[in-house]
């Protein structure tokens, strides 16, 4: 993860919701992808998997190509207590 997205763990930990669903500037090729059509949001928000391929501005100012797929996490009885993804450079050298 810190090799795609040009942070180290340590720097990042934990990020807010406003914080992370804009902090790499996600889009669809140019265009800014809105918060709800991110793979994580869907899991978190919609209770399903989703996956996408995205755009994003890496710590470095770097664009990369990144697959995301988003799985929501449940406990017993169907309680949604939060959701996990998954991402990988698609263009890696």
């Amino acid at each position: 993860a810190e090799r795609v997205l040009g942070h180290r763990y340590d720097e990042i930990r934990r990020m807010p919701f406003d914080e992370w669903t804009t902090a790499f500037q996600p889009r669809g090729g140019e265009t800014p992808l809105p918060v709800d059509e991110l793979p994580l949001v869907t899991a978190l928000r919609r209770g399903r998997p989703a996956h996408r391929e995205i755009t994003i501005t890496d710590g470095e100012g770097n664009s990369r190509r990144i697959g995301v797929s988003a799985f929501p996490v449940e406990a017993g009885a169907g309680e949604r207590v939060g959701a996990v993804a998954m991402f990988w450079e698609l263009d890696a050298p």
